[in-house]
């Protein structure tokens, strides 16, 4: 697996980050996990909204690897990262994903997750 990718400040607001991935050990657990996709290329940035919440946006694109068989082609998502002592001890993530499929029907998800930090 090869893996690139850049963070961006965008100044003290946003942050950015755009990352490829090639994975080529066919039928190994990152190839898996990516749904058999060979390449994939992530977009995201966060932008503060609040000194305790942050909106977080993520695109995603993935080939068909190499049996052409992956079905998930891209995806997008959208949620918030709320701090509510302000200080990263607890993050509460709720996330809501669209997911665009080649050649079966396109699904929507949500997750909420909770993560504390000592």
């Amino acid at each position: 697996m090869v893996r690139g990718g850049v963070d961006v400040a965008l100044g003290s607001i946003a942050t950015g980050r755009v990352a490829v991935q090639y994975v080529n050990d066919e039928p190994g657990y990152y190839r898996a996990a990516l749904g058999g996709s060979e390449w994939s290329v992530l977009a995201a940035v966060d932008i503060k909204a609040t000194d305790t919440v942050a909106v977080n946006l993520v695109g995603a694109w993935y080939d068909d690897g190499p049996s052409g068989l992956v079905q998930r082609e891209w995806e997008a998502s959208v949620g918030l990262n709320w701090q509510p002592f302000g200080n990263n001890s607890l993050q509460i993530r709720p996330e809501i994903t669209y997911v665009n499929n080649r050649d079966v029907d396109d699904n929507w998800g949500a997750t909420l997750r909770f993560q504390r930090n000592f």
